[in-house]
């Protein structure tokens, strides 16, 4: 489970660094697929949502925050353009709540002003069913605003039992979604990406020393013998290539060698089993550490043996290498 979960982490960290984006459900897929056809990339995580409903809002401020968007304050210059034209109940912070008496154009003017006034990256803009406000009328707003903002992405969320509405010229540019937290989600991958679009592309340096027509050699005599892990003298070989230091490491074939290398070295050494299918040396009691001379070095490597060979593996060769001081391990 450990080892699984640990590779699940790298393979996040390298789409991170590659600009990949990895939803966790199909759905998810589709509606990230759907913001990214239809609207411009936001260049920031900062989210304003325009709603005629109070719940829905703040279900999408929560989404949003735990997705990693920011929800901004807006200033008093912004709220004093929209008091201008929504009604008095209205609330004027982020989200802003129209209420359930607003009309189609009041969220083409609110997208609009909160646009021009550069406050935010993203828009969500949320309908529920009103008794006096249809559905299409929104969404043609919504539509005609995205049409004039190339600059901000626009995302829309109808909690009708009908579903969206249809679009009857089929100029769909701005996504819909069946509920907040689908939205929020969509925008916040999206988001992600934009601000890995925008950091500097950074430059390529390749180290001098390095010989990676050596390493593609080693690479490929691994592949030739049907794959599977390097070996432990193919790799030591391949990070040298790259001049990346290893302990120094001795191969042998026997315990009196051994016994012999441990001598040479003159410090306290740690012992490994080498057989061919066996990568997690530990498991199968085939490492000892700590070990102090010959005569200890020497039992070790007996037990070493019969330790792998009651799991069944033949054992190849022996590593003997100084024991390492503390450090942080790869």
């Amino acid at each position: 489970g450990a080892r699984l979960s640990a590779s699940d982490i790298t393979v996040d960290a390298l789409f991170n660094q590659s600009g990949v984006i990895r939803t966790d459900t199909m759905q998810e897929l589709f509606d990230v697929g759907a913001l990214l056809s239809s609207q411009p990339v936001p260049a920031g995580k900062r989210v304003a949502i325009v709603t005629n409903a109070g719940g829905p809002g703040i279900l999408c401020v929560d989404a949003c925050q735990a997705a990693d968007l920011d929800v901004v304050e807006l200033g008093g210059g912004t709220r004093e353009k929209l008091a201008e034209f929504l009604a008095p109940e209205a609330s004027l912070g982020n989200p802003v709540d129209m209420i359930a008496t607003a009309t189609a154009e009041s969220y083409g003017r609110v997208i609009r002003t909160l646009a021009q006034d550069g406050v935010c990256d993203s828009i969500v803009a949320i309908f529920v069913p009103p008794l006096v406000t249809a559905a299409e009328d929104v969404a043609r707003e919504i539509r005609a605003a995205a049409l004039e903002l190339t600059d901000i992405t626009l995302a829309a969320v109808f909690m009708n039992r009908g579903g969206a509405p249809e679009d009857p010229d089929h100029s769909s540019n701005v996504p819909l979604f069946a509920f907040p937290e689908d939205a929020a989600l969509a925008l916040a991958h999206v988001a992600r990406y934009g601000s890995w679009r925008a950091r500097p592309a950074g430059r390529l340096v390749t180290p001098d020393g390095c010989r990676p027509d050596e390493a593609a050699a080693i690479v490929a005599q691994g592949l030739a013998a049907g794959g599977g892990w390097l070996g432990a003298q193919e790799t030591v070989a391949l990070l040298d290539c790259y001049g990346l230091p290893f302990v120094q490491t001795r191969f042998v074939r026997t315990a009196q060698e051994a016994a012999d290398a441990a001598a040479e070295l003159g410090v306290p050494v740690a012992l490994k089993a080498v057989a061919g299918d066996l990568v997690h040396k530990t498991d199968a009691g085939g490492v000892r550490l700590g070990l102090q001379g010959p005569d200890e070095v020497m039992a070790a490597a007996q037990d070493i043996e019969q330790s792998v060979a009651r799991l069944g593996h033949k054992l190849d060769r022996l590593i003997v290498q100084p024991m390492a001081d503390s450090g942080v391990e790869l």
